[in-house]
């Protein structure tokens, strides 16, 4: 090939080029109301620069938000660890208090019955038992009564009978 057969590919590929460049700018839009043309503008390498920018802002301000939810969250973390460690402790505290309060209760009832036996109270079962011989021995008066006044009255009948 020669300079002269290689200059129509170059004014062609340049052609292709430019024009290439000039489209990227229109879109083909394609809606219900038909189709349009629109031209985009592209931005200036300011707008390009204040866009990072603002990215970048955004970028940090992510990333700070992300480290304060990372200290939120272990300072939630420890202060659940401190509320179960104390549940721990007043768990264990509650079982030693339980245990003294039933050792207390224990000493408790024995002082009070050692102080009914000296005092001479008498006890739930020595109550029940003094009610169920009353009861019976009252039975028994009544039955002997009973059988005295029916003597008496055969007694008399007898005797004034005759």
């Amino acid at each position: 090939m020669s300079i002269i057969d290689t200059i129509p590919i170059l004014l062609l590929d340049s052609l292709f080029d430019i024009t290439a460049k000039a489209l990227r700018k229109y879109r083909l839009v394609v809606d219900k109301s038909g189709m349009s043309i629109k031209v985009e503008e592209t931005p200036g390498i300011d707008e390009r620069i204040a866009k990072i920018d603002e990215a970048k802002t955004s970028l940090l301000e992510g990333v700070r938000l992300i480290d304060e939810l990372r200290e939120t969250a272990q300072n939630n973390k420890r202060d659940a660890e401190a509320a179960l460690l104390q549940i721990n402790e007043l768990a264990s505290e509650k079982a030693n208090l339980q245990k003294k309060l039933d050792s207390m209760k224990e000493i408790a009832q024995s002082d009070v019955e050692t102080f009914r036996e000296m005092a001479g109270i008498p006890s739930v079962a020595d109550i029940r038992r003094e009610r169920l011989i009353g009861f019976v021995s009252g039975v028994v008066s009544s039955l002997v009564a009973s059988g005295v006044i029916g003597l008496a009255i055969w007694a008399f009948g007898v005797i004034f009978s005759k």
